[in-house]
């Protein structure tokens, strides 16, 4: 058995070394930076369409709609890019649990406040198709596993707002070469994916 103290915080830093990890694999694999171009040209080029409709401009609907189908390739790749850090991911994901139940089998932790727990009733029809307030299974006592979802929440909140300040401190040119050169750990992490040249 392991002290309640040690459990919080050693599961908490599982939950934060899976959370960088996700966000690795995720940007290594995951070619995020293609497919948000991908996706923004698709996007821009419906809207192109669009206006071309409204417009009634038959010559420029057809170069665009033959545009389009031209990129639908890239558009049907980019969805199943997305899907492949999940085979990494997933075998890890399946691993965690039964090694915290084993290790911190006797943890459990009340939260001065109580969180939606959706899986617990996720089986049970008769609440699933009935009063939607009734699926909801309102929670404040958790075990390893609870917790170890609700650190990986947090952590990742944490990861995507370091990402996103990060980002735009990096239009406004206030991280310079040098100070990226020595930035934290984490900003590190994050980034060596999305380096990676496609």
């Amino acid at each position: 058995m392991v002290n309640g103290e040690i459990a919080l915080y050693g599961i908490f830093g599982i939950a934060c070394a899976y959370s960088l990890f996700a966000t690795y694999i995720q940007n290594r694999f995951g070619e995020r930076e293609k497919n948000m171009k991908i996706q923004a040209e698709f996007k821009e080029l419906n809207k192109q369409i669009e206006e071309a409709v409204k417009a009634k401009d038959k010559k420029r609907i057809d170069e665009l709609s033959e545009k389009q189908n031209k990129m639908m390739p890239q558009v049907m790749g980019a969805s199943f890019t997305q899907l492949k850090p999940l085979i990494i991911i997933l075998p890890v994901l399946m691993i965690v649990p039964p090694v915290l139940m084993g290790v911190f089998d006797k943890f459990t932790i009340d939260l001065p406040f109580k969180l939606p727990v959706f899986i617990t009733n996720l089986l049970n029809f008769e609440l699933l198709f009935g009063d939607f307030n009734t699926w909801l299974n309102w929670r404040s006592h958790f075990g390893p596993i609870g917790w170890f979802w609700i650190s990986v929440l947090i952590s990742a909140l944490l990861v995507g707002l370091f990402n996103k300040a990060r980002e735009e401190l990096k239009k406004r040119g206030v991280m310079t070469s040098s100070s990226q050169g020595g930035q934290h750990a984490l900003g590190g992490v994050i980034d060596a994916g999305s380096k990676k040249q496609v």
